[in-house]
């Protein structure tokens, strides 16, 4: 235990050493040539900003040490620009899934040690290795003394300890056994897109305009943090296809994980701030009936969206007649996730995820978790805007206000009966009690024929 202590001590000290020496970093003046600024002097490898059309090659994008370049090697290649670098493709020209996998849920870790640390790390090695010989020794005599360690094995844990394991490598877009993860989806090479201008920003990912064959396209870009989610995100709309539903045009897995989809003037929330005034009572129900019908085929083939509202809805003609939904980042296929939490937005959370919130516990999410978030949503379409009553904002004011009977105000364009009949027993309190999907999708079928 005394060297144990020893050997975290030692290794604390080289720790501290090597954190010290990586906070030196070299004045531009002194770095290399192809290097704007740079962490070691006189060191072409490493560069923390590359100059004026110079492009960053041989390291992963998070880095922050790299070589810069003036040219890419491959000139058919085009340069991909994100954040404030250049990124040449010469190393990412063929990807394998397992690599994009690891990308995505693996930090990268890379440090320096000086030669006192490494001094220092290799005599802890060494003192590590004798404690451990040292307790051998001393566990080898207990045994055989006191039979301490004996213990008896079945024969089928024998089998499973001796069966040997062998890890394969397998390339989704290749291999049958993955095929099905995105067969629907196509592989858009580097060559064909250019990313254009930022549109927006979010927790996961931003989104810049773009061209994919020519046309117009929306890209979206997944951060560090983000890329579990656009993962998710791609298996949903490999899996999906309705009118009402936005099409997923390809994806680009590479130094990125890209997603290619059709460029929208405005979501929904957007376009009732411009054009709300001259949009008729008819258009809004129409819009009911097309997300409800969305959310019914949705439901249909085992799909929560969980962050359903009006910002998630976009506007999919210029006519402003047609609307389509969009962002699965925190979708769940009950297929595969059956225990998976509900993580939407507050304001459009049903009752049980907030009590259970309230007191830390799991919320499970269920179909009729989407379809609370139905009842908020049409509210949102019927009074043409993303703003919610004050009053039903704050978790705690939510909970309060249902279980005193209190519900959203009836917005002024929908029918007194469609909203107290039927919207309003998407908030009942007890889930099993609301309406599914496609009796809401009937519903407002049935209702569509009175609103003028």
């Amino acid at each position: 235990m005394v060297m144990f202590g020893v050997y975290i001590v030692l290794i604390f000290c080289s720790l501290l050493n090597i954190s010290f020496s990586n906070e030196n970093f070299c004045e531009p003046s002194k770095c290399h040539e192809s290097c704007k600024e740079c962490s070691r002097c006189n060191d072409e490898t490493a560069c923390t900003a590359c100059p004026d059309n110079h492009h960053k090659v041989n390291a992963p994008y998070e880095s922050l040490e790299f070589h810069c370049q003036q040219k890419c090697e491959n000139n058919e290649r085009i340069a991909i620009r994100f954040y404030n670098y250049s990124y040449c493709n010469l190393t990412y020209s063929n990807h394998h899934f397992s690599n994009t996998l690891q990308s995505a849920y693996s930090p990268h870790f890379s440090f320096s040690m000086n030669l006192p640390s490494l001094i220092i790390f290799i005599f802890a090695g060494i003192f590590f290795m004798c404690s451990i010989a040292i307790t051998y020794a001393h566990c080898f005599i207990l045994k055989k003394t006191n039979n301490f360690f004996q213990r008896q094995e079945s024969d089928v844990e024998r089998s499973l300890i001796d069966t040997p394991i062998k890890l394969v490598e397998v390339d989704p877009f290749k291999e049958k056994a993955c095929a099905h993860v995105y067969s629907n989806l196509e592989n858009i090479d580097v060559g064909d897109f250019v990313v254009g201008k930022s549109l927006s920003s979010g927790n996961y990912s931003f989104v810049h305009e773009g061209k994919l064959f020519g046309k117009d396209v929306a890209i979206k870009v997944a951060l560090k943090e983000g890329r579990k989610s656009i993962i998710k995100e791609l298996q949903v709309y490999d899996k999906v296809s309705h009118q009402n539903i936005i099409k997923a045009l390809g994806i680009h897995l590479g130094v990125e994980n890209l997603l290619f989809m059709p460029l929208r003037k405005f979501s929904l929330a957007k376009f009732f701030v411009q054009y709300g005034a001259t949009i008729k009572d008819i258009i809004l129900t129409q819009y009911s009936i097309q997300v409800a019908d969305a959310m019914k085929y949705l439901h249909s083939k085992n799909i929560l969206h969980c962050d359903l509202k009006i910002d998630n809805i976009l506007v999919k003609n210029d006519n402003g007649d047609q609307v389509e939904i969009s962002d699965f980042g925190c979708a769940v296929d009950l297929d595969h996730d059956h225990e998976a939490r509900y993580v939407g937005t507050i304001t459009h959370k049903a009752y049980e995820h907030l009590k259970a919130e309230a007191v830390r516990m799991p919320a499970i999410a269920k179909t009729k978790s989407d379809v609370w978030a139905f009842g908020v949503t049409v509210w949102q379409i019927f009074s043409k805007t993303d703003e919610i009553p004050d009053n039903f904002i704050n978790p705690k004011d939510i909970v309060s206000n249902y279980e005193k009977g209190k519900k959203l105000p009836k917005p002024e364009a929908i029918p007194d009966r469609l909203w107290r009949y039927d919207i309003l027993q998407c908030f009942n309190l007890q889930p099993d009690s609301r309406p599914t999907m496609e009796e809401m999708h009937q519903k407002l079928i049935s209702w569509s024929i009175f609103v003028t």
